[in-house]
């Protein structure tokens, strides 16, 4: 392994670490994304720990960037601290071994982000009138989406599903109504609904409410107004894309991932309008029984069992046997094995989640991903329809 290589495996380590990263940024802050490069960067999105922080709702105020930057990419950091600097803002930094550059700022000097924050009324001149605004998510470089009142508003640095393709979604089913798309299709808004979502609290366990989800992607994947060229993502592709990072950081994890790849079935079926990440918290409610799906950035085509197989790895039991129910009512169901593989391939592109999310024991979770990833490919090795036949 390079020095490089060796610096960013340490370093990966360390802003994981909240003791570490709080020094550095100059406040206390607990690590919640990571963004990784090999040996050219890191960016992480923070969040400060607070005595409310875990479950509560947080500020703009709350939220922070933090990238190290290795001396290929080291340029964007005078772009960064020129783009706050204009702004009023200033950014801080430090030197690590010399050859590393930690930058960090808050939420609203995003390097990638700052200019579109500003569009959405959301910069770092008016953030002193932003206390009622709640963030529901951040994604340093990629996205951040709040709630103002009664409205929800997608701030993005790639475009989003544009404003025609939203309303035909619309149409073939429940989503929430749509207030504002601005143009260039980086800031959308649409209304506040529901209570929660389908896969935390009571909602969880209410069969009625996942035998609409799957009802509602029956609907979906039945849609013909939607014309969608993206295919969806392989997951022998992303399992490749995460041994890539594992090389720096686990040699030996990096080979039994693509050990498995080699073992990853094809999933197989007509090609239908996919939601393209399905799954339980994708899906909102209302106490009086009312559904809405959101979140529709990975939209694309594949087989209809990607939808459900991505669902039901994350959403097993009543619940998922209540999705496959809703589902057969209005489109035949994708076969057991066909189930089973695409379950494999949202496993797999879900693997590195552990290490996204910045948990401490990451390396211990992704191995247990690939051993429950290892066991789903083998189920459905065993429900082809060969070896269903042989077995009878």
């Amino acid at each position: 392994m390079t020095n490089h290589g060796t610096n960013f495996k340490a370093y990966v380590d360390k802003c994981i670490d909240p003791q570490w990263l709080s020094e550095h940024v100059g406040h206390p802050v607990r690590p919640h994304y990571l963004r990784l490069k090999p040996g050219t960067s890191i960016a992480v999105g923070y969040v400060r720990n607070t005595p409310a922080a875990d479950g509560a709702a947080h500020g703009v105020a709350e939220f922070g960037w933090a990238r190290l930057l290795w001396p290929d990419a080291r340029s964007k950091a005078a772009k960064a601290a020129d783009k706050a600097r204009e702004r009023g803002e200033s950014l801080r930094g430090a030197w690590l071994d010399g050859e590393i550059l930690f930058q960090t700022g808050t939420m609203l000097t995003d390097p990638k982000l700052i200019e579109v924050l500003e569009e959405a009324g959301l910069s770092v001149r008016s953030a002193g009138e932003l206390g009622g605004v709640e963030v529901l998510r951040y994604n340093p470089l990629r996205r951040v989406v709040v709630r103002k009142g009664k409205q929800v508003v997608r701030i993005s640095a790639a475009q989003q599903l544009d404003e025609d393709s939203y309303r035909a979604v619309g149409r073939a089913v429940e989503v929430a109504p749509m207030i504002d798309f601005q143009p260039g299709g980086y800031i959308s808004t649409v209304a506040y609904v529901g209570a929660g979502d389908l896969a935390h609290g009571a909602a969880a366990a209410q069969g009625p409410l996942h035998e609409e989800a799957g009802r509602m992607l029956a609907r979906l994947h039945a849609s013909a107004q939607l014309a969608v060229d993206t295919a969806c993502t392989d997951g022998r592709v992303q399992l490749e894309a995460h041994a890539g990072i594992l090389d720096s950081l686990d040699a030996d994890l990096a080979a039994r991932v693509r050990r498995v790849a080699q073992t990853l079935p094809a999933v197989g079926g007509e090609r239908v309008v996919l939601h393209g990440d399905a799954s339980a918290d994708q899906f909102l409610y209302s106490p009086t029984g009312e559904v809405w799906m959101t979140d529709f950035d990975r939209l694309c085509a594949g087989p209809a069992a990607m939808d459900l197989g991505s669902y039901l790895a994350e959403c097993g039991g009543a619940a998922g046997r209540a999705l496959l129910t809703g589902y057969g009512e209005l489109r035949e169901l994708p076969s057991p094995h066909r189930l089973a593989a695409a379950k494999a391939h949202s496993l797999a592109a879900r693997l590195m989640g552990p290490l996204r999310t910045a948990q401490p024991d990451w390396r211990e979770r992704v191995s247990q991903g690939l051993e429950q990833l290892e066991q789903t490919i083998a189920e459905s090795l065993r429900l082809t329809p060969e070896r269903a036949q042989e077995g009878e």
